[in-house]
């Protein structure tokens, strides 16, 4: 038994009703996926409170030679001072990755530990070449609000000394 053929105004009707709408996020709601914030990483060699380790130490922790590898669980903070708010922790490695200058290859988590993002993080990896004012490292990846983020960090050295390095980020990341 065969259909019988159908009218142009069934076809009209069928292919209406099955399409799929398909909108745009207004701007307001990609303006909430957003997300914007500056803050800085205490990276403490050396002391009682230190942050970073050489898997391997030597006596110069200072010094940063080619294939040193680094282990770091740094405070990142609301102010350049130490004692300023405590927004979560760095945690990752950096390594000595070039023979001609000061450059690291930097992998990292940052666990946000208070705020709306308390329990996410932000994993940042790329090329820090110190001499340079802005080094530009990209988000790849985030848990809990920023599940799925990609974005980028402008870092910046704040002040290198001794026993302290303290990074500027400024953190854009969209989700």
């Amino acid at each position: 038994m065969s259909l019988p053929p159908l009218k142009p105004s069934t076809i009209l009707f069928l292919l209406i009703s099955s399409t799929t709408v398909v909108t745009w996020p207004s701007a307001t709601a990609e303006a909430k996926r957003r997300a914007h914030f500056h803050l800085y990483m205490h990276d403490i060699v050396s002391g009682p409170n230190q942050t970073a380790w050489k898997v391997v130490p030597d006596a110069n922790m200072s010094s940063a030679n080619f294939g040193d590898v680094i282990i770091f669980d740094d405070p990142l903070t609301e102010g350049p001072n130490l004692t300023s708010g405590l927004l979560g922790r760095a945690q990752g490695s950096y390594s000595a990755a070039s023979r001609t200058e000061i450059a690291f290859l930097v992998t990292m988590n940052m666990m946000f530990v208070n705020r709306k993002y308390n329990g996410s993080t932000l994993t940042v990896t790329g090329r820090n070449s110190i001499t340079s004012p802005v080094r530009e490292l990209p988000v790849v990846g985030g848990t809990g609000v920023f599940r799925m983020a990609r974005g980028y960090v402008l870092w910046r050295s704040h002040k290198l000394g001794n026993v302290e390095a303290i990074l500027e980020l400024d953190v854009h990341v969209h989700v």
